[in-house]
């Protein structure tokens, strides 16, 4: 290898500045959008690199991020730049020369001789380039304290988690009827679902239920569940009930004292207003709803007016006097009611609770049986075994000892996450100056694009460090990149305005002060676009339809404006708009880029063999067999009445019912079906029913998943089918980035994208909609599970103190949370920036409402019509051709047409007449094989030229042999319209596939023909009435039966039976 000499003067600025030990070594990046995050972090990264005495520094740099993706991308520039810095400075180049001369104060030639040599190391050692994601990280751990964590070293890491779920949830679904405890939880998890008048289905809610067993957000309450058993739940059902009876009792008690009260007083149930007082107490007597309504003489039972004011003065009198005493009734009810909600609440969920412990239970046992560790196990297992372990310790284990850490996107990071990384960073950080250099830690992040809170994110860590809150022993240095280099102008002033416009919504004064400081430095020339729209209509599914009517209409324009489609994104928030957009676009001519559309369950192709499988499974089920014929229906382009074709045929079963299809054309047999491997059976389906070959990509990632299925598991329908199930919502092609097709995405999948063009249907998101969510609660009494998880309503807050600061700090997540999500959205577009809100009433309560009200204190908007800043200009930016491409088509063989037939051309080279008569009529008999009609015939004999097969002056000579038989007076019309061909066609007859050559087909008519070489033999004619009784089987008349024998230079001879 070439050495690089660095001269003396440069190896004494890099020591020199390597030993200046700047007081800061924690740095705090508050990067918002499109302010160069990643370009500032390879600036760093480059820094450190360039700075050091040694080639290979990277070793000892640990940056993590938390996507596959994101880490490829990383690596991507980094690599990227250090080759560009290694090469002569460019137009292009010199914005990275200037910051990483500015980052090192090293000359460019220097900085040119180091990264060549830096980047010829890296390349040499390419797997200690340490840029991970935490869950990678982390299972580095977990391997390196295997012993330490008492498991094997041998384990295996289960990233299928839905797998292990579902297979947990049918384990306990398995003991219905055989485990008591199981079977009560269930069916009363059944009875709730009825009571709430909810549809259910008992598989698919306990698994989207159990899904919390694998969120950082539950850890803590999961933890404690786990010490519970069965029995616990069930005692604790019965001390909920118990206590609930009692409150009610007590409550009924104290509204019999009220009674007892007025009688004492001489006072009726009509000398209260409306009777409303009296009225209320007689609900609880009487066991009705007695739940406080927050009514005006409830919230202000001590002043309220209780009387008319014509009643008595002397019952006005005594009614005010025994006031303090009805007030305290009423407070005594009211505390009880609370408090009997609360445990009706709780009680409501334990069903779940027992369940969700039997499930997690199951999950154990799977694992210890299997040897596994699920990815959600990672933090868990790290936090609780080596938490208290000394760091350097760590570092020992691992064979690395890191001075430089990067933590990208860190407002994403988890508590669990974070805590589990403090020991590496306190001990690199504050530690390491007596045996190394001090370490330096670079975290990034941006709490308004905080939009995982769902899975484990927790973004007030991030906050609190940018508010100086430093949990090291170090100096800190907070930075805001605050420059804006992705949107245009107008792009950005809206954002800036609206954003900080919002700023009142929130109830928290940290959040408060983010967005009054989020506004971001232009540094585009271009002015942009920024469009709104509103939406109007009370109705979702009209919604729907304008939401989609105004995407087309703004496609259309950007398409005469020359932009990209390609470069055109609509988010949205949730995928079902996403899809309805998306289908409606498409019918209208447009081609779509979504992860929707990518998902094979959305191939019609696909669900037609699904369902196609189904009615194998349960031949009696009408309803797959209805979804097939109406697939069939629509492909075949069938002209016959849909009734007539799909009702009619509903009424047979099995075989009877595919031999329906054989008048289309359709030769699928279950008996062949099942002699086949299952991989193979599939394929055979394929090939049977003819399936396009446009569907292609969906058919072979399809067939990649069955194969993969029959290699891992004992295949069968029955297994397969819910192995399907398992993973249809994941299963999907690769993203195809065809730059003409129209990106559609939810606002969570574009996070980190840019897009010359963004559109945002805005549907309202109520920041007080609390309807999903829940609360983990502790009780404030002692039971045998003491542990609560409430559905939360508008009443949470009113059933204790401690729920209620709950509940409050739920609503500040919640509309940080749905602020955030709008941010990101907004801040995807580069040139233009269309938004479709939804016309709300309520103008407090979501970023719709927000939006309504700055729109009209702006002097531009009218209220009605389309608000405007800037104009659309016609794109710039040149249109690349797009790459010619070459379809891939799926093609399937039989497996009898696996063997492989070598033809040599030694006949020719031996130049005997019987080889060249052999060879000559089998080259004849293969491109008659690829004839259907007249006009094939060239074609034919060119794909066999191409192939090696018939030389370039043979051409003309096998055009002339085939015309002797496709344009013989006798034969022509078997060779044209109106009929139907199926050449090499297999037919089953006597349980063996026999193959014809050419059948052809005409309403329920067939004309077999069969070409021989060589002179006739008797077991011709027998073969060919074999073909005909195999054909006459399947339904159709044989009219004619036809032998062709072919020779060299000679007549053919034709032979009917």
């Amino acid at each position: 290898m070439k050495k690089i000499i660095i001269n003396l003067s440069s190896q004494k600025k890099i020591n020199q500045k390597m030993q200046l030990n700047p007081a800061p070594s924690f740095f705090i990046y508050n990067a918002s959008a499109g302010s160069g995050k990643t370009y500032t972090i390879v600036v760093k990264y480059l820094g450190i690199l360039l700075l050091s005495p040694k080639k290979d520094t990277y070793k000892n740099i640990l940056a993590i991020t938390f996507t596959n993706k994101a880490v490829a991308e990383m690596k991507t520039r980094i690599i990227t730049a250090l080759k560009n810095l290694s090469e002569e400075e460019t137009e292009a180049t010199q914005n990275l020369f200037d910051s990483v001369v500015e980052e090192t104060g090293l000359s460019k030639t220097s900085i040119r001789q180091r990264s060549k040599s830096i980047l010829l190391e890296i390349l040499h050692n390419y797997a200690a380039l340490e840029i991970n994601t935490i869950d990678g990280f982390t299972h580095r751990l977990i391997r390196t304290f295997a012993k330490e964590l008492k498991i094997s070293s041998a384990f295996g890491v289960e990233l299928d988690t839905p797998y292990i779920l579902q297979k947990a949830v049918d384990q306990v679904l398995d003991q219905l009827g055989t485990e008591k405890n199981i079977t009560k939880a269930v069916v009363d998890f059944a009875m709730r679902k009825v009571d709430d008048d909810k549809s259910w289905n008992l598989g698919r809610d306990l698994t989207k239920f159990g899904q919390i067993l694998f969120n950082d957000n539950h850890l803590e309450a999961i933890s404690r569940l786990e010490k519970y058993e069965l029995e616990d739940f069930s005692v604790y059902t019965k001390e909920l009930q118990q206590k609930i009876s009692a409150l009610e009792q007590k409550a009924i008690d104290i509204a019999e004292g009220f009674f007892e009260l007025l009688n004492e007083n001489n006072l009726e149930d009509g000398d209260f207003t409306r009777k409303t007082i009296p009225n209320y107490f007689h609900k609880i007597i009487d066991r009705g709803d007695w739940f406080p309504s927050q009514s005006q003489w409830q919230t202000n039972i001590e002043e309220a007016s209780f009387y008319n004011k014509t009643l008595d003065e002397v019952k006005k009198e005594t009614i005010e006097t025994l006031r303090p005493k009805i007030a305290t009734t009423y407070r005594a009810i009211e505390q009880i009611a609370y408090r009997k909600k609360l445990y009706e609440d709780v009680l409501r969920n334990v069903s779940q609770l027992s369940l969700l412990n039997a499930i997690e239970k199951e999950i154990e046992n799977i694992k210890a049986e299997e040897d596994l560790l699920l990815i959600s196990d990672f933090n868990k297992t790290i936090y609780e075994a080596i938490k208290d372990l000394y760091a350097p310790f760590i570092y020992e284990r691992l064979g690395e000892k890191f001075n430089y850490f990067f933590i990208d996107e860190f407002q994403d990071t988890s508590v669990l996450q974070w805590e589990n990384i403090l020991p590496l960073l306190d001990y690199s950080l504050t530690n390491s100056l007596q045996i190394q250099p001090q370490g330096k830690l670079f975290t990034v992040g941006d709490v308004k694009q905080a939009i995982y809170r769902w899975r484990g994110g927790k973004p007030e860590q991030f906050l609190e460090l940018t508010e100086g809150k430093n949990p090291f022993q170090v100096k800190e240095e907070v930075l805001s990149l605050e420059d804006n280099w992705r949107s245009y102008q107008n792009i950005i002033d809206f954002n800036n305005d609206f954003f900080k416009f919002l700023t009142p919504v929130f109830g928290k004064e940290a959040y408060q002060k983010l967005y009054q400081k989020a506004s971001q430095h232009k540094k585009k020339q271009e002015k942009g676009y920024v469009a709104i729209n509103f939406v109007e209509a009370s109705k979702k599914e009209e919604r729907l339809q304008l939401y989609a009517d105004k995407c087309l209409e703004i496609l259309k324009d950007l398409q005469a404006k020359n932009y990209i489609l390609g470069e055109v994104c609509i988010l949205v928030r949730k995928k079902d708009i996403g899809v309805f957009i998306s289908n409606y676009l498409a019918e209208n001519g447009f081609e779509i880029n979504s992860s929707e559309t990518l998902l094979l369950k959305n191939s019609k192709e696909v669900n037609f063999i699904i369902n196609i499988l189904y009615s194998i499974l349960n031949p009696k089920d009408n309803h797959f067999k209805f979804a097939l014929l109406y697939y069939l229906y629509q492909h075949l382009k069938i002209e016959e009445d849909v009734y007539t074709f799909v009702f009619e045929k509903l009424k047979y079963a099995e075989q009877d019912f595919f031999r329906q299809l054989i008048p289309y054309h359709i030769y699928f047999d279950l008996h062949q079906f099942s002699q086949f491997s299952f991989y193979e059976s599939v394929e055979y389906l394929i090939r049977s029913f003819n399936l396009p070959k446009e569907a292609s990509a969906h058919l072979i990632f399809f067939l990649d998943f069955v194969y993969e299925f029959s290699q891992k598991e004992k295949a069968s329908l029955l297994t397969f089918l819910k192995k399907w199930e398992q993973k249809k919502d994941k299963l999907s092609l690769k993203n195809s980035q065809n730059r003409n097709a129209v990106n559609v995405m939810t606002i969570h999948q574009s996070k980190g994208l840019e897009f010359d063009t963004i559109i945002l249907p805005l549907e309202e998101d109520k920041f007080t909609d609390t309807s999903k969510d829940h609360l983990w609660i502790n009780l404030p009494e002692n039971f045998s599970v003491n542990l609560g998880y409430i559905n939360v309503s508008q009443s949470t807050p009113l059933l204790s103190e401690n729920i209620a600061l709950q509940y409050e700090e739920l609503l500040h997540e919640k509309q940080l949370d749905i602020i955030n999500l709008y941010y990101v959205a907004a801040t995807r577009a580069k040139k233009n920036l269309f938004i479709l809100p939804q016309k709300v009433k309520n103008e407090k309560n979501s970023v719709n409402g927000y939006l309504q009200t700055f729109l009209s204190q702006q002097k531009n908007w009218d209220g009605e019509s389309l608000f405007e800043m800037g104009n659309m200009l016609e794109n710039q930016t040149k249109k690349s051709q797009p790459e010619a491409t070459t379809p891939i088509y799926f093609e399937s063989v039989s497996p009898q047409q696996h063997q492989i037939n070598i033809i040599t051309k030694s006949g020719l080279l031996w130049d005997t007449p019987q080889e060249t008569s052999i060879h000559f009529g089998l080259l004849q008999h293969e491109t008659l094989k690829h004839i259907h009609y007249v006009g094939d015939i060239f074609t034919s004999v060119e794909k066999l030229t191409a192939e090696g097969l018939i030389l370039e002056e043979e051409k003309e000579l096998y055009v002339r042999e085939i015309e002797k038989i496709v344009l013989h007076p006798e034969l022509k019309k078997y060779y044209e319209k109106p009929y139907e061909i199926r050449n090499e066609v297999e037919v089953l007859h006597q349980k063996e596939f026999i193959r014809l050559d050419r059948l052809c087909l005409h309403k329920n008519k067939a004309v077999i023909i069969d070409y021989k070489t060589g002179s006739p033999k008797e077991k011709d004619e027998i073969q060919l009435k074999n073909y005909a009784e195999a054909i006459e089987n399947m339904g159709y008349q044989v009219e004619q039966k036809i032998l062709i024998y072919i020779k060299h230079d000679a007549p053919i001879k034709i032979v009917y039976f």
